[in-house]
């Protein structure tokens, strides 16, 4: 109740990167008029809520009703509300909210690649290629497909600056790839897809070679274990034979561009977490947006 709303957002951020793995933060909240010198602003159960889902801690409010006052103030009563920074054990969940909170960023790559990764992990958890007790193996060209999916609307119909640099552009956009699918949106590209006009296949094939290429570049060289120059991802990426027909986007067709490789701690957490993972990363991929469109 002393922190003005325009400072909350950023007291939080602060409050809840000093949390360690299953931390607990307790916050007492304040309501009602404050009758001497010291100033005081309404407080909202709803809005700590709210930044629980953005910076990815589990909400429990410990008490329903708004409790007396303890020094019997007719006009003040209080809520108690426990914020959990969420943990398998692992240590994985805190790794990507780090990435995703605290991690240093010049675009929304990062954010996109965590996007991209966990839509398969919710959607697609059968597509792994291969399990070992370090790595969960993917069709890097599923990534790179994800990656497309995201991307497409805000690129092509809105336009919308996506990294620091705005003339230098995106690296994975090119006229012989990218360029030719703008005809399409996002919708038009999906597991099971089949294309027979050649100009499609061949903008879809480079577009998804570049994907890949980018990603291996850009998050997985900049994404690190903290601390360390250890890179939390890999990327192999294959030097497939360019379809001379007809293209299927199906599971042998996006495990011919790589793999990428997945900690097995962090795929876990992708699964289990992403109730709150997702709201976390749309907002950071949000204000990544506003803040690049300002420049």
């Amino acid at each position: 109740m002393h922190i003005a709303p325009s400072s909350r957002e950023r007291a939080f951020r602060k409050l809840s990167s000093l949390l360690k793995p299953n931390g607990k933060l307790i916050i007492s909240l304040r309501h009602g008029n404050c009758d001497d010198e010291r100033t005081m602003y309404d407080v909202s159960a709803d809005e700590l809520a709210q930044f629980a889902s953005q910076f990815g801690l589990t909400y429990r409010l410990l008490t329903n009703e708004q409790s007396a006052d303890a020094l019997g103030r007719d006009d003040v009563t209080w809520q108690t509300v426990m914020l959990t920074l969420p943990d398998n054990g692992t240590g994985a969940f805190p790794l990507i909210r780090n990435i995703v909170v605290n991690d240093s960023k010049s675009s929304t790559y990062k954010v996109g690649l965590l996007r991209s990764l966990l839509r398969i992990a919710e959607g697609h958890p059968g597509a792994v290629i291969e399990q070992t007790n370090e790595h969960v193996v993917l069709p890097v060209g599923l990534v790179a497909l994800y990656w497309l999916k995201l991307y497409k609307p805000l690129v092509d119909q809105f336009g919308m600056q996506q990294n620091s640099n705005s003339s230098k552009g995106l690296g994975f956009i090119t006229e012989n790839g990218w360029r030719r699918l703008t005809s399409y949106t996002s919708n038009h590209f999906y597991i099971g897809a089949f294309y027979s006009d050649m100009d499609v296949v061949k903008g879809l094939h480079r577009a998804l070679m570049k994907i890949s290429s980018t990603i291996e570049k850009m998050p997985v060289g900049h994404i690190k274990v903290p601390g360390t120059k250890e890179s939390v991802f890999q990327v192999e990426l294959n030097k497939n034979i360019r379809p001379k027909t007809d293209l299927l986007l199906d599971f042998s067709f996006l495990s011919s561009l790589g793999k990428f490789y997945v900690p097995v701690h962090i795929w876990d957490s992708l699964t289990q977490f992403s109730v709150w993972i997702e709201p976390a990363l749309i907002n950071e991929w949000s204000s990544l947006m506003a803040r690049l469109r300002a420049q």
